[in-house]
């Protein structure tokens, strides 16, 4: 069983940290958990929780839809805001609600503040359909699926440790095991659930704590993909195989799937 609270303080550390993400979910609470791991340092002052909880901590500002939309004044007065330096000698944080009722005017505004990130300015954006937002914003922020219950406990990861087993021996070159393993599946409902559990151990081995029947033979095939990926690695293979159960939702040909798998997971930045 994984632990979510650990799985979202490995994503947000401060080693790890980047400029912008888009983050799917509907539970608010869960990003004031992200932005109090990210602000977790001693320098800051002993009530930042009631500070924040009371939307008066002078490092993050929170900007939602006036009416219809989220408006370009709106983004332009978060820019300026955020032209002072940190109160507290910390990350700055905004988080925009409903980041797919950005429209054109305020998303190309908001597409300047993301092309020139300031290192102390992080960018939270929400949204509960990322295929609503704007394509020029998705591709500027780390996409993570907080929606997932990662805390379900289902001990029948065979077939996913095989697939992973195969991605990280062969990498680009699994591709057409891959696609024989997606073909298996004629319902796209239990594709997307075994592509789940296949995330589920990535973020183990992400966490550096899987353990799988201590079988000392599958343990050692993990510890040798912990050895040689970094953190940033495995978060690239989590992303494809997210961006593809997503996709699964559409009638998209599986060999192309394959092909954007691959990409997202080993391609060139």
């Amino acid at each position: 069983m994984l632990d979510f609270d650990n799985i979202i303080k490995t994503y947000f550390s401060n080693d790890n940290i980047g400029h912008a993400y888009l983050l799917k979910t509907s539970d608010f609470n869960i990003i004031i958990k992200i932005v109090k791991i990210i602000l977790s340092k001693k320098e800051v002052v002993d009530n930042i929780d009631t500070l924040i909880m009371e939307g008066i901590y002078p490092d993050f500002k929170i900007i939602e839809p006036e009416g219809q939309w989220i408006k370009k004044e709106q983004i332009l007065n978060l820019k300026e805001e955020f032209k002072a330096k940190s109160s507290y000698n910390n990350k700055r944080i905004y988080v925009i609600k409903n980041a797919e009722n950005l429209n054109k005017s305020s998303g190309n505004t908001l597409l300047k503040f993301l092309e020139e990130p300031d290192e102390d300015i992080i960018a939270l954006l929400i949204t509960e359909n990322k295929n609503k937002v704007m394509d020029t914003i998705v591709s500027r922020c780390e996409f993570i699926n907080l929606s997932y219950n990662y805390n379900e406990d289902d001990n029948d990861y065979n077939d996913a440790i095989e697939f992973i087993h195969n991605i990280e021996t062969k990498k680009m070159l699994a591709s057409i095991e891959i696609l024989e393993k997606f073909s298996e599946y004629e319902d796209k409902i239990e594709l997307q659930s075994f592509l789940k559990k296949v995330i589920k151990l990535y973020e183990r081995i992400m966490l550096n704590i899987l353990t799988v029947d201590n079988d000392d033979e599958i343990q050692k095939t993990f510890d040798k993909i912990i050895k040689n990926n970094k953190i940033i690695d495995i978060k690239r293979r989590i992303n494809g195989l997210i961006f593809i159960i997503d996709s699964l939702d559409f009638n998209i040909n599986l060999k192309l799937l394959v092909d954007k798998l691959m990409i997202s997971m080993f391609g060139v930045e």
